[in-house]
């Protein structure tokens, strides 16, 4: 598992550099290939549930694809508005939190049956805020 996990940061990063390399010129063209990217390989990871070369394969493109989003991404909305990039990078960072935050409750809401676990979990979350 360690050298699944080490193969899927190391094609990140060089997916990353790649996005870097690629949006000066071909920006819109860097953006489908990531946003596809991801798409096809959660499906055919999905496909492909057992462990094997194809799994493997699978794995790595969906690092590199998930390490070309922020670059493409970030870039594209700096070029959308240069006159408020802070104000849209700003968005784009409150809301790829955001999305984090409803996806992982959601994942504990899922998978939590217990009552009392909620209920703590929501007293938390209200004391965090004052």
């Amino acid at each position: 598992m360690s050298a699944l996990l080490l193969l899927y940061g190391v094609v990140g990063l060089a997916g990353n550099f790649a996005a870097g390399a690629a949006v000066r010129r071909f920006l819109t063209t860097a953006l489908l290939v990531a946003s596809a990217g991801l798409g096809l390989t959660v499906i055919a990871l999905g496909a492909a549930a057992r462990l094997s070369p194809v799994a493997i394969v699978l794995l790595a493109l969906w690092g590199a694809s998930f390490g070309m989003v922020p670059v493409t991404l970030q870039t594209w909305m700096m070029r959308a508005a240069p006159d408020h990039a802070e104000g849209a990078l700003s968005l784009f960072v409150s809301i790829a939190q955001l999305s984090l935050a409803v996806e992982l409750q959601a994942v504990c809401w899922s998978t939590t049956s217990d009552s009392s676990v909620l209920s703590a979990q929501a007293e938390s979350s209200v004391s965090l805020r004052h």
